[in-house]
């Protein structure tokens, strides 16, 4: 193989290319673009591969900690340069409600976490409401990215009934919704990160809203 050919064949192969690129084009063959609300990738010239980091949008809590929405982390998918591919950004739920899906074109769809039932899929679960007096309710699971919210605190009274704490919610790309604690007025559980579940609410206190979903593609 000559020198100009073993140049052009590692080019290729260290940027997923199926042709020589001049170095004016070979500077934007790198590159990352983040989706936080719904829009347009068209896929720069001479890229033929590229990585997805995505979340679905996390549930709203219902005393028990939404569910994160379904994920995947820099996952490669071939594609056509200069084609554009539509993405639709989940949108969290509101308390008792799933999160929506998000939705990358014809390339993949990552559902939503749910709420009053957690759904099969990756989204990291939220924790159980209320536990037993003088502890904490369950946290929500982590995630690769992030961290499950924190089960709130259950508080006995003084005649010894118990006021529940709503659980954690389960983890996205952003931190899960902290569960509120449970005493006589009770608080409301905390909205979830990036993806994540929305935290429960304490025995009379409304529960968070999950967070919207989010596309990361790197090429």
């Amino acid at each position: 193989m000559g020198i100009w050919a073993a140049v052009k064949y590692a080019l290729n192969s260290t940027l997923g290319t199926s042709s020589f690129l001049s170095l004016d084009k070979m500077i934007q063959a790198h590159g990352t673009q983040t989706f936080t609300k719904d829009g347009t990738f068209t896929v720069p010239a001479g890229v033929t591969k590229i990585w997805i980091t995505a979340f679905g949008a996390g549930a709203g809590g219902n005393h028990s900690g939404g569910q994160g929405g379904a994920r995947i982390i820099k996952k490669a998918y071939s594609v056509t340069p200069q084609t554009s591919i539509q993405i639709t950004i989940g949108i969290g739920g509101t308390e008792g409600n799933d999160g929506g899906a998000t939705v990358i074109g014809n390339l993949v769809t990552l559902e939503g976490g749910g709420s009053k039932k957690f759904k099969e899929h990756n989204g990291a679960l939220g924790g159980a409401y209320g536990a037993k007096a003088d502890t904490y309710s369950e946290n929500g699971q982590d995630s690769p990215e992030s961290y499950g919210g924190k089960g709130g605190y259950n508080r006995p009274s003084t005649g010894g009934d118990v006021y529940s704490g709503g659980g954690g919610g389960g983890a996205g790309f952003g931190r899960g919704g902290d569960g509120g604690d449970g005493d006589y007025s009770s608080e409301s559980g905390k909205d979830g990160g990036i993806g994540a579940g929305g935290g429960g609410g304490g025995q009379r206190a409304s529960s968070g809203s999950g967070g919207n979903g989010i596309v990361i593609i790197e090429w």
